[in-house]
């Protein structure tokens, strides 16, 4: 953040945030959990044996500002995993400026891995975005820097 990056970390933690680790590091980096943030009420857990919350999209307050919504997909529900899926919709043009890619209408985003052809398509998008956006050069450029 002091180089004038905006995290945005999405992941299964393995903690919650009664974990002290887990919440020293939110905290201290002054990041926000987008889902509780973004909803009324508490989130639901996201594993299924468990109770508690171990996968969170977490950002700061410049990338916060662009989004406009997130949740959580119920278990099996697109996917079959042990963990519920979260997501988050932005405002591209809040986060990208200028620079956004084409949009893809929120019902052709779902498709589970069974869907070769959604996913083929995901595929060849994502790797549109990724020479465009230059993702994994940007990636391993943070990896330098946080090193």
């Amino acid at each position: 953040q002091a180089k004038g990056y905006s995290p945005l970390l999405m992941g299964d933690f393995n903690a919650d945030m009664t974990d002290k680790k887990f919440a020293e590091f939110v905290i201290a980096n002054n990041l926000i959990d987008v889902v509780a943030d973004t909803n009324p009420g508490d989130p639901p857990r996201t594993y299924a044996r468990g109770t508690k919350r171990l996968d969170y999209i977490l950002c700061d307050h410049r990338i916060r500002h662009a989004v406009i919504k997130s949740g959580s997909i119920a278990l099996h529900n697109g996917i079959f995993s042990d963990h519920t899926m979260q997501w988050v919709d932005f405002d591209q043009d809040i986060l990208f400026g200028d620079e956004t890619a084409d949009r893809v209408p929120p019902p052709s985003r779902q498709f589970t891995m069974m869907q070769a052809r959604r996913k083929k398509d995901f595929q060849d998008k994502l790797e549109k975005l990724d020479e465009k956006h230059r993702i994994k050069d940007k990636v391993l450029e943070l990896e330098r820097d946080f090193a």
